[in-house]
């Protein structure tokens, strides 16, 4: 079954169903994606920052908390801490170089979310992203940022390299992402 909301959502995660995670990626990530962008004004680190607040959100589905019936506090949170904690890394590799402010000639990101499919739509191309995936990659995806086991652990397991591990979870995650875009 579908969730219709997200304590549906959190309940289908909690019992192991991805659909509750692609639920609730479908329905909060232009917020999330918003919130990373404004801090980091740079695409590649919002995407990356958001995609990590979904694979934290499965791995902690278990004390994922709802407010008002909305998950969307708890990844709110999770996005301002992964945000900060990307902005830190960029500072270090680049000490002398504050983060930009925003460029008020920059269009609103709120103007290019305007033309995203609605979440339905998205839902739909996160599952069937999901479910096109090779066997050794969705398993590859399973083990490590859904299991948080390492990729080491993941190859073993297969029996295949660390680093095919290492390219087939890239992969996933670039097929999650571009499920969330606009086609």
């Amino acid at each position: 079954m579908e969730p219709g909301n997200d304590a549906e959502a959190l309940s289908a995660m909690r019992a192991g169903d991805m659909r509750g995670l692609a639920f609730l990626h479908g329905r909060h990530f232009d917020a999330v994606y918003r919130l990373a962008w404004r801090t980091l004004q740079d695409e590649d680190e919002a995407d990356s920052v958001t995609q990590d607040v979904f694979e934290v959100a499965w791995r902690r589905r278990r004390d994922l908390e709802l407010v008002h019936g909305s998950a969307l506090n708890w990844l709110l949170r999770t996005a301002q801490f992964k945000t900060q904690h990307a902005a830190r890394r960029a500072h270090r590799r680049h000490p002398d170089a504050d983060l930009p402010d925003r460029d008020p000639t920059m269009p609103a990101m709120e103007d290019g979310i305007v033309g995203r499919l609605d979440a339905a739509s998205r839902l739909q191309r996160v599952q069937t992203a999901l479910s096109g995936m090779s066997a050794l990659d969705s398993r590859s995806f399973s083990m490590t940022v859904l299991g948080g086991r390492t990729a080491e652990d993941a190859a073993r397991a297969l029996g295949i390299s660390t680093e095919s591990v290492r390219k087939r979870v890239k992969r996933a995650r670039s097929r999650l992402r571009e499920a969330g875009r606009d086609e």
